[in-house]
């Protein structure tokens, strides 16, 4: 047992550099879940391999032989064997995925947890207990993410037992290349499908709760929730209900994107340093009272117990914080921490910090993937790394208020260094004032408001009023800290929008901050005292560094000039149509760079959905493109319009090319105001020319005429759609017909207008393949090579239509369709045409009756 007990205590908490084995098994487990992501493993092998490895480890450790390759291998086959469930799902028979389809259902379930709140609509997850197609019930397992529209309806505790009747859905995503996978985070949650119903129409059959421990400590966050609530209102209720219990649901995202821009948008969530407060002061507390106690102390166990007292109170405060990654990763650290004591010994804190990630991604393998566990690990990785480095140095300052003032920013600007990219990556944007704001963020809210917060909530039970007062003063102070963070943000240039950087580029860049972080360390530090010899650097571990920098700088040169080509030097015109659902978007890449995007998608209510800024912003900053030349607006339509205001508002956009139509729109008025704020050019395209050659690249404008809105007065079926500014364009032979939405009466006067100029070799389908619009003596004047439909998959209005689709058909066009195929790129430099579909499906594939008859 003693050596056991050895092995599994130097296995915690050595201080030996080269005994650290949590490390390497978590590198190697983090491999083994991202190779599961893209290959399936099947059980019977993976358990094979598993017990292979199992049986070599322990005959390794019974014959006390070093092994090193075998264990690794055991955890990398774990990590692959953990996420298969996740990324090759199986479904038993009585699965609610196998009742997908067009079949409405009365639905029975309770809710997991508490409604996430949103205008006009609620969402939350749902336990699915039975269907009930009104002849038979089904009893079911599996989870719906439920979707109430509408104010009204029943209160939808967690736990309610509910009924209502819907559609089950399957989860699909918007099919861009690079785009953000939404079926995958939805099913690393297990959530295979979506419902969607009126809140009107939910009946709560029972809204008793669920029996267990997370049930219990959801009614516990509620009521304490419910008395920060009764303290004020506010941005500062809503972020200490975040800093006290993790819930942030009540968080504008005005507020968000304040604090986003200052750089502390970290501090809106539960992180080490609340953990640490409750772990400390429980400590505290306890050591002070148990020192009181003779016999702990003649036998040296007082912080033995007072260590394993905090223990339960730092999980029961983890429980209760809502176990974000950042909070799971404080949790685990301060149990391991406090574990070494009990153990008699001392941890080594890189360790700690790779055991509490092996911990987080054994329970749950998809929070590799998590944003907030990338930054959580990455911002203590850099700063344990960095003070260790720079510890020597700061012991030289001149005196300990010095030191810790360093000391404290120093912190800040590790935390900084470690997670700027993968901010860029994630949210595309960097603040510059981040370390200014978080030397005064933070011992503002951690030190100050999140004690007060956390006892506020340790009184709610017991002195009320007391907790009231305390809560209030956590709110005041808060109440500072955000206006101050709002005049942060408001600074000129506080937070500017990167393009997205690559996983390469993101590795060349820690390879580099690595490379000068281990220079550092090697160089030698001044004495501090008389007779102290300057340490020596290591010539090999500086000759790694060099040649690391050598390499990834290289790598870096290298890319730089690849994306230069692609984006300046290129010859040719590619043309995107962007799968934005139901709706049109289409980003035109010019030779030598210039770029011009036409349309921009759109639902009702930005707020619900903006495609601006889920779609085509990644889209373009993906492609390293932050400037757009040109916005087209070919009506203002909200399908077309409303994903523009997030382009105009956030990228540089020089000119605005429309047909002059105005609408009685929030839309469109916003979209005007910034064009006015931003002092973008509009030229109205019916007054100011018919035709542009940019860079080698033809831009005709031939509808609507040049008199159509005095001529809406008296011909009623001159609407937004018929008014639609109709662009072709072209380089060499090869040109491209955006008719936006022209229905048949447009596309009569159209082709009476244009007449041979109508033949293109690609047609965006006008009206999205709407039965009224590709009518037969339009499509003969265009006479197109490929037809490109863009639409939502599924759509209320049925969308492409039958009849429509055999018109096109009927011409011998290839036919794609972004709700099928995804985006479809377009590449020619004059004379031939280039087709890449985001799906990869040859456009013959959907001639079958089966999707023309949908």
């Amino acid at each position: 047992m003693d050596a056991w007990r050895t092995t599994v205590s130097s296995f915690l908490f050595s201080r030996d550099a080269y005994q650290r084995p949590v490390i390497p098994l978590l590198l190697v487990f983090a491999a083994g879940i991202l190779c599961g992501e893209w290959i399936y493993l099947p059980p019977p092998l993976a358990v094979l391999l598993i017990g292979i490895c199992l049986f070599g480890t322990a005959w390794s450790i019974l014959r006390a032989r070093a092994a090193a390759v075998v264990p690794l291998l055991l955890f990398f086959f774990l990590g692959w064997f953990c996420i298969t469930g996740f990324s090759f799902p199986t479904f038993p028979d009585h699965h609610v995925s196998r009742f997908a389809g067009e079949t409405s259902w009365d639905i029975t379930g309770a809710i997991l947890e508490e409604p996430v709140a949103g205008p006009e609509r609620r969402h939350f997850v749902l336990q699915v207990h039975c269907l009930d197609s009104g002849r038979r019930q089904i009893p079911v397992v599996g989870r719906l993410r439920v979707t109430v529209f509408g104010a009204g309806g029943p209160e939808l505790p967690c736990g309610a037992l509910i009924r209502f009747r819907s559609r089950i859905r399957g989860v699909d995503n918007f099919k861009n290349p690079g785009g953000f996978d939404y079926k995958r985070f939805l099913s690393f949650q297990k959530i295979f499908d979506l419902a969607y119903t009126d809140g009107d129409k939910v009946e709560v059959l029972s809204s008793g709760r669920f029996s267990g421990l997370w049930p219990l400590v959801e009614m516990i966050r509620g009521k304490i929730a419910g008395e920060i609530e009764k303290s004020g209102a506010g941005p500062p209720v809503a972020i200490l209900k975040a800093l006290v219990i993790g819930r942030q649901t009540d968080i504008s995202p005005d507020l968000r994107e304040a604090f986003s821009r200052a750089g502390v948008a970290h501090l809106l969530a539960i992180s080490g340093m609340q953990v640490a407060v409750v772990a400390g002061l429980v400590f505290f507390l306890l050591a002070r009272g148990l020192a009181f106690i003779p016999a702990l102390t003649w036998r040296g166990w007082v912080r033995k117990v007072a260590a394993a007292g905090t223990l339960p109170c730092v999980v029961a405060y983890g429980l209760l914080a809502g176990l974000s990654p950042s909070t799971q990763r404080a949790t685990v650290m301060a149990v391991v921490f406090l574990a070494a004591i009990l153990a008699g010994r001392r941890h080594q804190l890189m360790n700690t910090l790779a055991l509490a990630a092996l911990a987080i991604l054994a329970a749950y393998p998809p929070a590799l993937y998590s944003i907030s566990f990338q930054l959580s690990f990455a911002s203590v990785f850099f700063i344990v790394a960095g003070m260790n480095t720079m510890k020597d140095r700061l012991t030289v300052l001149p005196n300990k208020w010095v030191r810790r003032g360093t000391g404290f920013v120093l912190v800040s600007f590790l935390a900084i260094i470690g997670t700027t990219p993968l901010t860029a990556y994630h949210f595309n944007q960097v603040s510059w004032v981040g370390l200014l704001a978080n030397c005064v963020m933070i011992p503002l809210v951690e030190l100050v408001a999140v004690p007060l917060g956390l006892g506020g909530a340790a009184l709610c039970g017991l002195a009320p009023d007391l907790s009231q007062m305390i809560f209030k003063a956590g709110g005041l102070l808060l109440r500072l800290g955000c206006f101050f963070t709002e005049k942060v943000a408001s600074l000129p240039g506080a937070a500017f929008h990167t393009v997205t950087p690559s996983p390469f580029e993101i590795g060349c860049y820690y390879a580099l901050v690595g490379a000068a972080g281990i220079l550092l360390r090697q160089k030698p530090v001044p004495s501090a005292g008389p007779g102290q010899e300057e340490t020596a650097p290591k010539k090999s571990m500086t000759r790694a560094a060099l040649a690391l920098t050598v390499i990834a700088a290289a790598g870096l040169i290298a890319d730089i000039g690849w994306w230069i080509n692609r984006r300046f030097l290129h010859d040719e015109l590619r043309i995107t149509v962007l799968d934005v659902g139901q709706g049109n978007a289409a980003l035109a890449e010019l030779p030598g760079g210039k770029c011009l995007l036409i349309d921009g998608g759109g639902f009702t209510g930005r707020s619900v959905f903006d495609t601006g800024k889920m779609i085509i912003a990644p889209f373009l900053w993906r492609h390293k493109i932050g400037t757009v030349d040109t916005l087209i607006l070919t009506h203002p339509d909200t399908d077309h319009l409303s994903g523009l205001i997030y382009i105009a508002d956030h990228f540089h956009v020089r000119t605005v090319w429309s047909g002059g139509e105005p609408a009685d729109t929030d839309h469109y008025r916003q979209f005007m105001e910034i064009i006015r704020e931003k002092g973008i050019e509009k030229f109205d395209l019916t007054r100011t020319g018919k035709a542009r050659v940019i860079n080698g690249v033809c831009f005709e404008f031939l509808y609507p005429p040049d008199d159509f809105m005095r001529r809406r007065q008296t011909q009623p079926w001159r609407n937004t759609n018929n008014n639609s500014l109709v662009t072709r364009i072209s380089r060499g032979r090869i040109s491209f017909l955006f008719p936006g939405d022209l229905m048949e009466e447009g596309e009569r006067e159209l082709t009476a207008l244009a007449g041979g100029r109508l033949a293109s070799t690609v047609l965006m389908a006008p009206h999205h393949g709407s039965k009224t619009s590709g009518t037969a003596f339009f499509l003969s004047r265009v006479n197109p090579e490929i037809v490109v439909i863009s639409t939502g998959r599924q759509n209320r209005f049925g969308y492409p239509s039958a009849d429509a689709l055999k018109r096109y058909i009927a011409t011998g066009a290839d036919i794609y369709r972004t709700d099928l195929q995804g985006a479809v790129t377009m590449t020619t430099g004059g004379t031939d045409l280039a087709i890449a579909t985001a799906c990869g499906r040859p456009p013959d594939f959907f001639r079958s009756s089966l999707f023309i008859t949908r």
